[in-house]
């Protein structure tokens, strides 16, 4: 990693948050799961996965590693593709209405990338603090807007999925959180 930063040292705030979003991703996913099997749908591989981006943030956040909050990012980058690999074998999934959530989930992928690729740069030293939280805000800013889009387009389309995203921004939140506890070590200012 970067020489010369502390992570999650002096912003209490920043560990309250990252434990607090990613334990409420953790439900938000718990309680989706539930309901569905409940409603008859037989859950997927990528299903259990969706657990491991939280446990592996929440574990980043008390150990204070920025090697493990990779590994979130990576175990959330690696769900996506799996999603992604069981949305395309679905019938119908680039047809009608799947269209939109099928998009949503590239994009979701593509941020996921993003968010990896600028986290591997930071740990090899190629990027600062300042480019990490920065993409981590666009990643937000992208899962809010794939969130809440369905429903102003449902004004219009009446028959249109909605998009399960909270778990996403509720990640996105807790990576946040962790990106604003790494700070310049004040030996190396």
């Amino acid at each position: 990693m970067h020489h010369g930063y502390t992570v999650m040292c002096a912003k209490k705030s920043s560990r309250i948050n990252g434990i607090v979003f990613a334990v409420l991703a953790l439900i938000i996913i718990g309680t989706a799961q539930f309901f569905y099997a409940r409603g008859g749908g037989a859950l997927a591989p990528d299903f259990y996965l969706a657990y491991a981006p939280g446990i592996a943030i929440i574990l980043a956040v008390c150990l204070r590693s920025y090697l493990v909050y990779l590994l979130a990012i990576g175990f959330y980058t690696a769900h996506q593709i799996i999603g992604i690999l069981l949305l395309s074998f679905k019938a119908g999934a680039y047809t009608s209405f799947e269209l939109f959530e099928t998009a949503t989930e590239y994009i979701l992928f593509a941020l996921a990338g993003c968010l990896l690729w600028q986290a591997i740069l930071f740990w090899l030293g190629h990027a600062d603090i300042v480019a990490l939280t920065h993409t981590t805000m666009i990643f937000v800013v992208f899962s809010l807007l794939l969130t809440f889009l369905p429903y102003i387009i449902r004004v219009f389309h009446l028959n249109l999925y909605i998009t399960d995203s909270y778990n996403v921004v509720c990640l996105g939140f807790s990576f946040l959180a962790f990106a604003h506890g790494i700070e310049k070590a004040p030996d190396a200012e």
